[in-house]
């Protein structure tokens, strides 16, 4: 029996798009795309300058999809000092893919 997440193509084969239809739920979240879009243009951040770059997103609903973003394996949280305590948000290896796939449409929408 084969999961329902994998559908036949014309060959009968089965192709499994459980990975896509996760990480299209990740990235049909509010904010979602714009936080990876900010630290891809802006590299490595701290919390507040990257949650400064966003107008109307609450602080709880930004950490939570910083959480998300960083629990899918798409960025990567690291503390840079502990006195004060300082983290910085950057893309993981999976993240930089996901938007070297995406800039193509980045770069139609930012034209319309």
């Amino acid at each position: 029996m084969k999961p329902k997440c994998c559908l036949k193509n014309e060959i009968e084969k089965p192709i499994c798009v459980c990975s896509y239809e996760e990480l299209f739920s990740i990235l049909g979240k509010k904010w979602v795309v714009l936080i990876l879009r900010i630290i891809h243009i802006f590299g490595s951040s701290g919390y507040n300058e990257i949650f400064n770059k966003i107008s109307g997103i609450t602080p709880k609903a930004f950490g939570d999809k910083l959480r998300i973003l960083e629990n899918s394996g798409l960025i990567e949280r690291k503390v840079v000092s502990e006195q004060p305590l300082r983290t910085e948000y950057s893309l993981s290896f999976e993240g930089e893919k996901l938007l070297a796939s995406l800039g193509p449409f980045f770069d139609e929408v930012l034209k319309l």
